[in-house]
C-alpha cells in the first residue's frame, strides 16, 4: 500500500469488519444518517471482558459490577462463561495473563491507512493485543470477517512494539481464541480497505451471494435482494 494511498483514506477498523462481512451491506451503513446505538447486553458484555477474573469467582457479581459500569440493566447468566474462563486460565496462562492483568488498557491508533480503538493491549516482552466480540464464536477458531479485522489490529499494533499474540475474546461464552494472522488474512484486509476506497468514492459493491446475510440486514430494501423470509410472505399472500 502507497503512502499516497495512506494519507488520502483513513479507514475504521469496524468499517474493513463490515467490509468483510458484506460490502453493500458496508456500503449503506456508511450512508447511515446516525450511527447505531448498542443494546444494553451488548454494553454490559463489553464490560464484563475487563472482569474475568470476577466471572470465575462470582458470575453474578461480574454482571451487577459491569451493569454498573455501563449504566444499563441486563439479565445475563454467565455461569457456564465462568467454567470456560477458568479452564481457559488453567490451559492458556499466558493469554490469560495478558488478557486479565489489571495494567491492559484501551488505546486508539493510527497506522498505514487504519485507525481505531484496539480493545486491550497488554505489554510484557511483546505487545498482545485483544479483539472483545459480544456474539457467539463457531466452534473452533473465530469467523473469518474476524480473522481480517484481527490482521488490522497487527497491523495498528505494530506501531506500539513487537506483537507477541492477537486474542478474539468473546465473553459472552468466556473463549479466548488466539489469531495467527496469515498472508491470506493480509490479502483479504487489502481487499477490504479496497472496498472502502470505492464505497468513499460513491461506487457500491456487488450483493452478496450468501443470502443467509442478508435475513437479518437492515438495507433489504434498499439493496433489493429477495431474502427467503421475503419470498415466503410472497407466496402466503398471493399462492
Amino acid at each position: 500500500m502507497s503512502a499516497e494511498h495512506d494519507k488520502a483514506n483513513m479507514h475504521h477498523i469496524s468499517e474493513v469488519r463490515n467490509a468483510v462481512y458484506c460490502g453493500r451491506q458496508a456500503y449503506y451503513e456508511s450512508r447511515r444518517d446516525a450511527c447505531r446505538v448498542p443494546s444494553p447486553e451488548t454494553r454490559v458484555l463489553r464490560e464484563v471482558a475487563y472482569l474475568y477474573p470476577t466471572v470465575v469467582e462470582s458470575p453474578e457479581d461480574a454482571v451487577r459490577r459491569a451493569c454498573e459500569t455501563a449504566g444499563v440493566e441486563a439479565d445475563l447468566d454467565l455461569s457456564d462463561a465462568a467454567e470456560t474462563l477458568a479452564e481457559e486460565r488453567d490451559e492458556k496462562p499466558r493469554v490469560w495473563d495478558a488478557v486479565a492483568r489489571p495494567d491492559r488498557e484501551e488505546r486508539y491508533v493510527e497506522s498505514e491507512g487504519l485507525c481505531g480503538t484496539v480493545d486491550k493491549l497488554s505489554f510484557g516482552d511483546g505487545v498482545v493485543a485483544s479483539v472483545v466480540k459480544t456474539g457467539e464464536p463457531p466452534r473452533n477458531g473465530v469467523w473469518r470477517s474476524e480473522r481480517v479485522e484481527a490482521a488490522a489490529v497487527r497491523r495498528l499494533v505494530e506501531t506500539e512494539g513487537e506483537v507477541e499474540d492477537i486474542v478474539v475474546e468473546y465473553p459472552r461464552t468466556g473463549a479466548l481464541r488466539r489469531v495467527e494472522v496469515g498472508k491470506d488474512d493480509e490479502r483479504a484486509l487489502k481487499r477490504a480497505l479496497e472496498t472502502l476506497d470505492e464505497i468513499e468514492e460513491g461506487v457500491p459493491p456487488a450483493r452478496t451471494d450468501d443470502r443467509a446475510k442478508c435475513e437479518p440486514c437492515d438495507f433489504t430494501d434498499e439493496c433489493g435482494v429477495e431474502t427467503r423470509s421475503l419470498l415466503t410472505r410472497l407466496r402466503d399472500r398471493f399462492g
